[in-house]
């Protein structure tokens, strides 16, 4: 339910067939469990989340089906707001995670009132870390976006390699699902834009794609689900998921592919 939403679990040997498993993370101390993703370290999993009222939230699991989660620390990791009340140079909302060379990085989704008249335009927030529960702010990750739209966000933002390139999948709650496809300049941190997409045309909804959930499949692609936004609004959250999609690059330059996955 929605006032105290949880983090739902299920498992699947073909990602069509899906079964059930026990709710994997509880809320507490945030109000409920919000978009975030998963990354698989060595022998554990982190799930690294939005908590609301707190901010993002960090989560270890080591069981084979992941049944059981130890929260980080007990607290938001990057709190939500300044314990002194100044105002922060970045939004904390839907958290993506990697990790290059030992360093974790946390990608925080936002906007920024940058754009012509100081409307809103997209933005993204890197952090870094050592353990999980100390992190630093380092700076806006996207350069050379040029192709969103004022109004929309990177929610939901997920980012792996792609063949030779990088993607970032993300979700605008103004036009859907869409990604950039880019470069990782890794000395300087920054990931810049090259090319986009979009996964739904026209408006996020009714019945367009919303949140996606993304990860590498070891062979140069990327397999994407996203959550349905609904056709016609019964209760809050009354939704399903997509079937899978495996990306890939088409010319290893410029373009993104979106294909079935293989039986």
């Amino acid at each position: 339910e929605y006032p105290r939403q949880h983090w739902g679990h299920a498992v699947s040997e073909d990602l069509i067939h899906w079964r059930d498993l026990p709710l994997a993370i509880y809320p507490g101390p945030e109000r409920a469990c919000f978009s975030g993703s998963a990354y698989v370290d060595d022998d554990r999993v982190i799930a690294f989340y939005h908590g609301t009222e707190v901010g993002s939230m960090a989560a270890v699991s080591s069981d084979p089906l992941l049944l059981n989660w130890e929260k980080v620390s007990g607290n938001a990791v990057i709190p939500i707001a300044d314990p002194s009340g100044f105002p922060l140079p970045y939004s904390v909302y839907d958290p993506c995670i990697w990790k290059k060379d030992s360093i974790y990085y946390a990608l925080l989704a936002g906007r920024v009132n940058e754009g012509p008249g100081n409307r809103p335009i997209p933005d993204a927030y890197l952090f870094r870390s050592l353990d999980l529960e100390h992190w630093q702010y380092m700076h806006s990750f996207v350069e050379g976006d040029r192709f969103t739209l004022i109004g929309d966000d990177y929610a939901c933002p997920y980012f792996w390699p792609i063949g030779n390139r990088y993607i970032l999948p993300f979700y605008s709650h103004m036009s859907g699902g869409q990604y950039l496809l880019g470069d990782y300049d890794m000395q300087r941190d920054k990931f810049v834009v090259t090319a986009h997409g979009n996964f739904n045309f026209g408006p996020s909804g009714p019945s367009g794609v919303h949140a996606p959930s993304a990860a590498p499949d070891g062979k140069e692609g990327v397999i994407i689900i996203f959550n349905m936004n609904p056709g016609m609004r019964t209760e809050g959250w009354n939704q399903i998921m997509s079937l899978p999609r495996r990306l890939t690059l088409i010319s290893g330059v410029r373009d993104c592919a979106s294909g079935r996955i293989d039986e």
